[in-house]
């Protein structure tokens, strides 16, 4: 993860140094922040807490938590990432490709979220 300041700038979270400036616009930060999304690592892999996380983003109510749709799936929040950064690119109309080695996961990934969505 990494943290962001108000103005969008790339900070080291223990010096509090910028790195670098106006990496994330103000109103895409301010949508992150408003839909409780950070990009913070708190090294937490609570499958629960990433997916009420998703859901929200999903504008899905968080009910959906009593039908897990896939037991079998380890939500990680490497994952969850990439499961936002895919939709943030469908709701743009931007083109999508994954790529990886047989067998890395991109189909379950896929399937994941669209059995989120249905």
């Amino acid at each position: 993860g990494f943290n962001a300041t108000n103005n969008g700038d790339l900070i080291d979270p223990a010096t509090r140094r910028v790195i670098h400036r106006k990496i994330i616009s103000r109103d895409l930060l301010k949508g992150l922040r408003a839909q409780q999304l950070t990009f913070a690592d708190d090294g937490s892999n609570d499958q629960e807490e990433l997916l009420v996380k998703l859901l929200t983003v999903m504008g899905i109510n968080t009910e959906i938590l009593f039908r897990y749709p896939d037991s079998s799936y380890v939500l990680t929040a490497d994952n969850t990432k990439k499961i936002l950064a895919i939709l943030m690119r469908f709701r743009c109309n931007i083109p999508v490709v994954l790529m990886g080695e047989t067998g890395c996961g991109k189909t379950r990934l896929i399937k994941y979220m669209c059995d989120l969505l249905s």
